[in-house]
């Protein structure tokens, strides 16, 4: 297994189509998870780069990495800063949501989504155990690494957080558009960004009523769910559509 593993982390470093970060609030929210993650895995980085003398020093050095590597999981900020950006992202959907399709005149239906809705946007997704996951692979993995390898292993780890994260708080954003869009019986719209992969580009301009939701055989099936994204680090969006009475 330790194998296997070491081969994922090396094809999941090589990642270079990355899109760049979304120009709006959902961009901002996902440079401050990435700042709580560098904290979170401070201790982690100075062991990493911390130079040893003998082998014994080495191997305390790489123990105490793993261990910061597993306190990360429990720590508060990083766990708060998660909470945050996941109300601002259902906030910020539903917000994107009502600038594409106003409320009617007149009409008072609250289109802010409250507690109660957030959480069901947010009740099948576990980003704390996703977190624990991610750092406790990581721990494992880098007591089995050679020294010149843990700074980059530490920060692969960060871009894997990071990762998990942003497609999270996306997927919320885009949960909260389509809870709008069922207030006022509209239909959605798939946006894809520029220079976005195949599958999200096919999905480009496509609409479907909320009750049927998006699907494609191109997408990773573990993270589209009706709605965006399609696959990790995906920044697709959806936009609320007033369906066409017809006559």
């Amino acid at each position: 297994m330790a194998t296997e593993t070491h081969a994922n982390e090396h094809q999941e470093g090589e990642e270079s189509n990355e899109p760049a970060p979304a120009p709006d609030e959902l961009g901002a929210l996902e440079e401050t998870l990435l700042a709580a993650i560098l904290a979170a895995l401070l201790a982690a980085t100075t062991h990493a780069d911390r130079a040893t003398n003998t082998a014994e020093d080495a191997a305390r050095r790489t123990a105490l990495l793993a261990d910061a590597l597993l306190a990360a999981a429990d720590h508060t900020p990083l766990l708060n800063t998660i909470t945050t950006a996941i109300r601002r992202a259902a906030r910020a959907g539903a917000d994107r949501a009502r600038n594409a399709a106003p409320p009617p005149p007149r009409d008072t239906t609250p289109t802010t989504p409250g507690p109660d809705d957030i959480h069901r946007f947010t009740e099948d997704l576990t980003p704390a155990a996703n977190i624990r996951f991610i750092l406790e692979d990581a721990a494992r993995i880098a007591l089995t690494l050679p020294a010149d390898r843990l700074p980059a292993h530490v920060r692969h780890t960060a871009h894997r957080l990071h990762r998990e994260l942003v497609t999270a708080i996306h997927k919320v954003a885009n949960r909260a558009v389509a809870w709008y869009a069922r207030i006022f019986g509209h239909d959605l719209v798939w946006t894809a960004k520029a220079g976005a992969c195949p599958t999200c580009t096919d999905l480009s301009g496509t609409v479907v009523g909320t009750t049927a939701g998006f699907a494609h055989e191109g997408a990773d099936p573990t993270v589209l769910d009706r709605v965006p994204p399609a696959h990790r680090w995906c920044r697709c969006t959806i936009t609320p559509r007033p369906r066409t009475r017809r006559r």
